[in-house]
C-alpha cells in the first residue's frame, strides 16, 4: 500500500526560504517568518540541519533571535564548520543585547566571507551603542556596516530591528532638539509682539545732515563757493 504522506523534495527547505525572502522583500514580514519557521521545522524533521540552521538564522535576522537562539546553539553542535556556530553566536548576542559579542560575531562572519551577515551584526551593534550614548563607537560601527554592505553588490539587509530602532532614536533626538529650541522661539515671538515688526533704526540727526551735505540732490546745482578769494579768482 502506498504511503499517503506527501513527498518532500530534497531542496524543500531552500524553496521555503526563497518564499520567505520574497515575502520579506515585499514587506510582508509575518509571512516571511512563517515560511522560515516551516523551513526550520522541516529541516529538523528530514535531517537537513544546514537548511534548518539557515532558516533559524533568518528568523533571528527578522527579529526573532530570542526565540531561536537555543535551537541554533543545539544545531551548531551537530554541524561541522564555523558558519553554524557563528549563526548561533549572532542570535545569542542579539537576544542578550551584547554589542561586544556582536562585534566579535561580525568579525567571524567577515572572516568567513559572509559580508552581509557581518554588516547586519555591525548594524545591530550600532543600535545598542547608540542607545548607550556611545557616539564615537556608534559612528565606527555604522561605518564598518556600510563598508561591508558595499561589498554585497547592491544587496539590502532585511534586518528590521536596527532600522526601526535607529529611526525611533532619530525621532527622539529631533524632539529633544526641538524642545531645546522651543523656549528661544517663544521668547522671540513675545519680543516681536511687544516691539512690533522689526524696523531698521534711523541714523542720528548729525549723520543724516552729514549725508545730506555730502551727496547733492539730483536736479539742483551743487553749493557755490562764497569766500572772497574764490570770487576774485573767478572774476579774473
Amino acid at each position: 500500500m502506498r504511503s499517503l504522506t506527501p513527498a518532500v523534495l530534497p531542496n524543500e527547505t531552500d524553496i521555503l526560504q526563497a518564499r520567505a525572502w520574497t515575502a520579506a522583500a515585499a514587506g510582508d514580514l509575518p509571512a516571511a517568518r512563517d515560511q522560515l519557521d516551516a523551513a526550520a521545522e522541516l529541516g529538523e524533521q528530514i535531517g537537513d540541519l544546514i537548511g534548518a540552521s539557515s532558516a533559524l538564522h533568518g528568523l533571528a535576522r527578522l527579529g526573532r533571535a530570542g526565540h531561536v537562539a537555543a535551537r541554533l546553539t543545539a544545531l551548531a553542535e551537530e554541524i561541522d564548520g564555523d558558519l553554524a556556530p557563528a549563526r548561533a553566536a549572532y542570535a545569542n548576542a542579539v537576544a542578550a543585547g551584547d554589542s561586544t559579542a556582536l562585534d566579535q560575531v561580525a568579525s567571524e562572519f567577515e572572516n568567513l566571507g559572509a559580508n552581509l551577515y557581518a554588516a547586519e551584526a555591525r548594524a545591530e551593534a550600532a543600535v545598542l551603542l547608540r542607545r548607550a550614548g556611545l557616539t564615537r563607537q556608534t559612528a565606527a560601527a555604522e561605518q564598518k556596516a556600510a563598508r561591508l554592505l558595499a561589498r554585497c553588490e547592491g544587496a539590502a539587509t532585511p534586518t528590521p530591528n536596527h532600522d526601526r530602532a535607529g529611526a525611533a532614536d532619530s525621532r527622539r533626538a529631533r524632539h529633544r532638539r526641538a524642545g531645546r529650541g522651543r523656549p528661544q522661539q517663544q521668547a522671540d515671538r513675545q519680543r516681536h509682539a511687544t516691539l512690533g515688526p522689526h524696523r531698521r533704526k534711523p541714523p542720528p540727526a548729525r549723520l543724516r545732515e552729514a549725508r545730506r551735505l555730502r551727496t547733492p540732490r539730483v536736479g539742483r546745482r551743487p553749493p557755490q563757493p562764497t569766500d572772497r578769494l574764490t570770487v576774485e579768482r573767478a572774476n579774473q
